[in-house]
């Protein structure tokens, strides 16, 4: 919603979402998940079973 002279607008465009704080929180969510968990594809099964079959193999 675009502002011009009439302060009207003023209040709702105040009161509305922070988008780019939303995002931020968002992309922190993930980034944090993804360093304590490991990637999401393969999971973290499919990996375990790769390492242990290397382990055992060699």
């Amino acid at each position: 919603m675009p502002l011009d002279e009439d302060p009207a607008g003023l209040a709702g465009f105040l009161d509305g979402a922070d988008m780019p704080a939303a995002a931020r929180d968002k992309l922190r969510t993930c980034q944090l998940r993804t360093c304590q968990l490991g990637p999401e594809f393969p999971d973290g099964l499919s990996r375990f079973s790769a390492a242990v079959e290397r382990v055992c193999a060699g």
